[in-house]
């Protein structure tokens, strides 16, 4: 037992997971073109924002050439983008109207004074409605002994912090699966339910440590696909069809042998991160202090 939990303990509770930061409000605070800023205020008076850009909207179409019995009409748009396309001499535009949409994208009919009619489409932006905030942390440490390391000489996990030493340059530890149907086993590290969600937020606290991989597994504990996520913190990965849980590797191939790295590590559902909090598996069964508490949350 580490010196952290041999300290004399005075007064006791068993904890059965532990709640991060609640969101209080979300407020429109600035807009520049077609980008919205929001404001993100937590329980704790502390904020953050975000950005929403727009969808985009016809502002007008003209006719913007000719070449033999070929007319070319131009389609602008209100965030100054354009799109172009032709009609065969003889045949004008009666009417252009919205007649469909499919998530973010609308489709417009174009009808000529022939009767016949044409379509195309316009993209919009991401809405305030696609936004997913996180919360929990799903990476738990309390097997952290069972996980493959690979080039680490040593390692230990005190209040949710991780600290490795590399004994060679190219360090991590977890795994990835880079085929598909490799079979889950400790080795991978935290089996992480992610079924039923669109995106997965992934902070890694360190930046030195940053070739990472995640590995999404199906039902039966079989992979897959891997992303490779070459940054400490990636937003918003896309969870893919038929996912159910996914694992995690983290390491650099840029170590210095006998550096000690630390770092704490939060996978979290959504696109939006929230700041750092113990796994509830890693708080259910351990009986500490209130000081104790207060060191790990702070």
């Amino acid at each position: 037992m580490s010196e952290y939990f041999r300290k004399p303990i005075v007064k006791t509770l068993m904890l059965k997971g532990q709640e991060g930061q609640s969101i209080k409000g979300i407020t429109k605070t600035g807009t520049s073109g077609l980008v919205d800023t929001y404001t993100v205020t937590l329980t704790d008076g502390t904020t953050s924002t975000f950005t929403v850009k727009n969808g985009r909207e016809v502002s007008s179409i003209r006719k913007t050439g000719a070449k033999g019995l070929e007319d070319n009409y131009t389609i602008s748009f209100n965030d100054g983008t354009t799109s172009t396309f032709s009609i065969t001499n003889g045949k004008g535009i009666s009417s252009i109207k919205k007649t469909g949409t499919n998530g973010l994208v609308d489709t417009y009919t174009t009808t000529y004074n022939d009767g016949t009619t044409s379509t195309f489409t316009v993209t919009n932006g991401e809405g305030i409605q696609n936004l997913q905030i996180g919360g929990r942390n799903l990476y738990y440490l309390k097997d952290f002994s069972t996980i493959n390391m690979t080039r680490i000489s040593n390692y230990s996990v005190e209040n949710g912090e991780i600290t490795i030493t590399a004994s060679d340059r190219d360090i991590y530890f977890g795994f990835v699966a880079v085929s598909e149907g490799e079979s889950y086993s400790n080795k991978y590290g935290p089996l992480m339910y992610v079924e039923g969600k669109s995106f997965v937020t992934i902070s890694i606290s360190n930046p030195e440590l940053s070739n990472n991989y995640i590995t999404f597994f199906d039902k039966d504990k079989k992979s897959i696909s891997f992303i490779n996520i070459l940054s400490n913190a990636k937003k918003g990965l896309m969870i893919p069809s038929g996912a159910t849980y996914s694992t995690l590797r983290v390491g650099t191939a840029d170590a210095v042998p006998g550096t000690t790295y630390k770092t704490r590590i939060k996978v979290e559902l959504g696109n939006i991160a929230t700041d750092w909090t113990p796994a509830p598996e890693d708080l259910e069964t351990t009986a500490i202090t209130n000081a104790e508490i207060d060191n790990i949350v702070k």
